[in-house]
């Protein structure tokens, strides 16, 4: 049985959580264009009137993005999904969708026809409609990529002195 020495073991997790955070920390800035800057805290100086917590909320329209343990993760999450392939899944989501909504509204169709011969039959003139219900194509349930993206992830806020 071999024994793991105490300090290179603390060096190893010391050397491997350096790494981390210099990768974690040259991700925030993604896509910030380079002549705009990352919001990273509200400085408000004012010199004789007091205001109350509630009017400075009202003033302060940006706010920064969310820190845990001095790191946006969700912000890294944000700009570690790419866009380009979540929105081209959405589009084929959706194709699907269309495709099993037009196949429920031909077997709808089809059902409802022999409804009507089965009570035109009966010498009947009215006969109950039969309705399937279509997949929601509006608000269509989220797959994972697309909900850490853009349910748990948040778009990088850029300073903008207009608000």
């Amino acid at each position: 049985m071999c024994k793991i020495n105490p300090l290179k073991q603390f060096i190893n997790i010391a050397f491997l959580l350096f790494f981390t955070f210099v990768f974690i920390g040259c991700k925030t800035t993604k896509y910030v264009p380079n002549d705009r800057a990352l919001l990273k805290k509200n400085i408000l100086i004012y010199e004789t009137k007091v205001f109350q917590e509630e009017e400075l909320t009202a003033i302060i329209r940006q706010s920064p993005n969310r820190k845990f343990m001095g790191v946006r993760w969700n912000l890294l999450l944000y700009n570690a999904l790419d866009s380009t392939s979540i929105a081209l899944k959405r589009q084929r989501k959706n194709f699907k969708l269309k495709q099993i909504n037009f196949k429920r509204q031909e077997k709808e169709n089809k059902i409802n026809a022999r409804r009507i011969q089965k009570a035109k039959g009966h010498g009947e003139e009215f006969y109950s409609k039969k309705t399937i219900q279509l997949k929601d194509t509006v608000e269509p349930n989220l797959f994972l990529k697309e909900w850490l993206k853009y349910k748990v992830g948040e778009a990088p806020v850029i300073f903008d002195s207009i608000y």
